[in-house]
Protein backbone atom coordinates (compact mmCIF):
# COMPACT_ATOMS: atom_id res chain seq x y z
CA UNK A 1 0.00 0.00 0.00
CA UNK A 2 1.63 3.23 -1.09
CA UNK A 3 1.92 5.85 1.75
CA UNK A 4 -0.60 8.78 1.31
CA UNK A 5 1.06 12.41 0.31
CA UNK A 6 0.65 14.75 2.32
CA UNK A 7 -0.57 17.90 0.90
CA UNK A 8 1.12 20.76 2.15
CA UNK A 9 -0.47 23.50 4.32
CA UNK A 10 -0.86 26.83 2.54
CA UNK A 11 -2.97 29.93 2.39
CA UNK A 12 -4.61 28.77 -0.67
CA UNK A 13 -5.43 25.41 -0.25
CA UNK A 14 -7.31 26.55 2.77
CA UNK A 15 -8.80 28.92 1.47
CA UNK A 16 -10.27 26.42 -1.86
CA UNK A 17 -10.93 24.30 0.54
CA UNK A 18 -13.57 26.39 2.98
CA UNK A 19 -14.97 27.72 -0.47
CA UNK A 20 -15.44 23.77 -1.81
CA UNK A 21 -13.73 24.64 -4.85
CA UNK A 22 -12.00 21.28 -6.49
CA UNK A 23 -8.28 21.96 -7.46
CA UNK A 24 -5.03 19.86 -8.66
CA UNK A 25 -1.85 19.86 -7.26
CA UNK A 26 1.40 19.83 -9.52
CA UNK A 27 4.70 19.34 -7.53
CA UNK A 28 8.32 19.98 -8.58
CA UNK A 29 11.67 20.59 -7.24
CA UNK A 30 12.00 23.72 -5.40
CA UNK A 31 14.87 24.55 -7.41
CA UNK A 32 13.08 25.35 -10.10
CA UNK A 33 12.13 28.99 -10.08
CA UNK A 34 11.29 30.33 -13.64
CA UNK A 35 7.87 29.86 -14.51
CA UNK A 36 8.86 28.16 -18.31
CA UNK A 37 11.66 25.79 -16.39
CA UNK A 38 8.23 24.67 -14.12
CA UNK A 39 6.10 23.99 -17.10
CA UNK A 40 8.57 22.35 -19.38
CA UNK A 41 9.44 20.36 -16.13
CA UNK A 42 5.61 19.16 -15.51
CA UNK A 43 5.26 18.69 -19.41
CA UNK A 44 2.79 21.37 -19.25
CA UNK A 45 2.43 23.49 -22.73
CA UNK A 46 2.40 25.97 -20.42
CA UNK A 47 -0.64 28.02 -22.52
CA UNK A 48 -3.06 27.94 -19.38
CA UNK A 49 -0.03 28.63 -16.83
CA UNK A 50 -0.05 31.83 -15.58
CA UNK A 51 2.67 33.92 -13.69
CA UNK A 52 2.71 35.64 -10.56
CA UNK A 53 3.98 39.19 -10.97
CA UNK A 54 3.91 42.21 -8.04
CA UNK A 55 4.00 46.11 -9.02
CA UNK A 56 2.83 49.09 -7.72
CA UNK A 57 1.50 52.10 -9.03
CA UNK A 58 1.76 56.11 -7.92
CA UNK A 59 1.99 54.79 -4.07
CA UNK A 60 4.58 51.90 -3.34
CA UNK A 61 2.87 50.75 -0.48
CA UNK A 62 -0.05 49.68 -2.71
CA UNK A 63 1.25 46.48 -3.92
CA UNK A 64 -0.94 45.20 -7.02
CA UNK A 65 -1.06 41.55 -8.78
CA UNK A 66 -0.79 41.06 -12.17
CA UNK A 67 -1.08 37.07 -13.58
CA UNK A 68 0.21 36.98 -16.67
CA UNK A 69 0.89 33.70 -19.54
CA UNK A 70 4.28 32.36 -18.65
CA UNK A 71 6.32 32.93 -21.84
CA UNK A 72 4.81 36.30 -22.32
CA UNK A 73 5.96 39.53 -20.91
CA UNK A 74 4.03 42.34 -18.77
CA UNK A 75 3.10 45.41 -20.48
CA UNK A 76 3.84 48.27 -18.02
CA UNK A 77 2.19 51.05 -20.12
CA UNK A 78 -0.81 49.07 -20.85
CA UNK A 79 -1.12 47.99 -16.95
CA UNK A 80 -0.99 51.66 -16.46
CA UNK A 81 -3.27 52.55 -18.57
CA UNK A 82 -5.99 49.64 -17.47
CA UNK A 83 -5.29 51.20 -13.61
CA UNK A 84 -5.72 54.95 -15.38
CA UNK A 85 -2.44 55.85 -13.46
CA UNK A 86 0.67 57.55 -15.41
CA UNK A 87 2.84 54.86 -14.70
CA UNK A 88 3.63 51.64 -12.94
CA UNK A 89 6.75 49.83 -11.79
CA UNK A 90 7.77 46.24 -11.05
CA UNK A 91 9.29 45.82 -7.30
CA UNK A 92 12.22 44.20 -7.17
CA UNK A 93 12.75 40.46 -6.22
CA UNK A 94 13.39 41.66 -2.69
CA UNK A 95 10.58 44.22 -2.46
CA UNK A 96 8.32 41.37 -4.29
CA UNK A 97 9.63 38.78 -1.44
CA UNK A 98 9.46 41.34 1.74
CA UNK A 99 5.88 42.94 0.96
CA UNK A 100 4.10 39.42 0.71
CA UNK A 101 6.29 37.19 2.42
CA UNK A 102 6.95 34.64 -0.20
CA UNK A 103 9.68 33.91 -2.21
CA UNK A 104 10.41 34.13 -5.96
CA UNK A 105 8.87 31.28 -7.87
CA UNK A 106 6.08 30.84 -5.46
CA UNK A 107 4.23 34.38 -5.23
CA UNK A 108 0.52 33.44 -4.89
CA UNK A 109 -2.56 35.58 -5.95
CA UNK A 110 -4.80 33.19 -3.93
CA UNK A 111 -2.16 33.31 -0.36
CA UNK A 112 -2.69 36.98 -0.57
CA UNK A 113 -6.58 37.26 -1.30
CA UNK A 114 -6.96 38.69 2.34
CA UNK A 115 -4.84 41.86 1.76
CA UNK A 116 -7.03 43.11 -0.67
CA UNK A 117 -4.75 44.38 -3.34
CA UNK A 118 -5.84 44.95 -7.03
CA UNK A 119 -5.57 41.86 -8.79
CA UNK A 120 -5.52 42.34 -12.97
CA UNK A 121 -5.49 38.76 -15.49
CA UNK A 122 -4.19 38.59 -18.45
CA UNK A 123 -7.83 38.36 -20.90
CA UNK A 124 -6.15 35.70 -22.48
CA UNK A 125 -7.18 33.30 -19.69
CA UNK A 126 -10.68 33.57 -20.21
CA UNK A 127 -9.73 31.11 -23.37
CA UNK A 128 -8.64 28.92 -20.78
CA UNK A 129 -10.80 25.75 -18.86
CA UNK A 130 -8.71 26.07 -16.41
CA UNK A 131 -5.25 28.03 -14.96
CA UNK A 132 -2.22 26.66 -13.65
CA UNK A 133 -0.77 29.26 -10.70
CA UNK A 134 1.79 29.61 -8.11
CA UNK A 135 0.14 27.72 -4.93
CA UNK A 136 2.49 30.11 -2.04
CA UNK A 137 5.47 28.38 -2.03
CA UNK A 138 7.95 27.05 -4.77
CA UNK A 139 7.47 23.70 -5.64
CA UNK A 140 3.69 23.63 -5.80
CA UNK A 141 1.32 24.65 -8.77
CA UNK A 142 -2.23 24.61 -8.29
CA UNK A 143 -4.73 23.90 -11.06
CA UNK A 144 -8.38 24.98 -11.04
CA UNK A 145 -10.92 26.09 -12.92
CA UNK A 146 -10.35 29.34 -14.65
CA UNK A 147 -14.23 30.56 -13.86
CA UNK A 148 -13.57 29.54 -10.11
CA UNK A 149 -10.57 31.28 -9.84
CA UNK A 150 -12.19 34.35 -11.65
CA UNK A 151 -15.36 34.05 -8.84
CA UNK A 152 -13.20 33.98 -6.01
CA UNK A 153 -11.03 36.82 -7.14
CA UNK A 154 -12.83 38.84 -9.06
CA UNK A 155 -9.77 40.12 -10.98
CA UNK A 156 -9.95 43.06 -13.29
CA UNK A 157 -9.37 41.13 -16.80
CA UNK A 158 -7.77 43.12 -19.44
CA UNK A 159 -4.76 42.89 -21.81
CA UNK A 160 -1.71 43.10 -20.07
CA UNK A 161 1.13 41.82 -22.35
CA UNK A 162 3.64 42.55 -24.94
CA UNK A 163 2.88 41.33 -28.33
CA UNK A 164 5.22 38.30 -29.38
CA UNK A 165 7.75 38.91 -31.90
Amino acid sequence: MAAKTKEPKLHSLRLLRSKSIPYQLHSYPETLIQAAEVADHLGIKGHNMYKTLVASGSDPAKPLIALIPIRDTLNLKQLAAVMQQKRVRMLTQGQAEKITGMKKGGISALALLQRKWPVFLDSSARQWETLILNAGRRGVQIELKTADFIHLVAPILAHLTLPRS
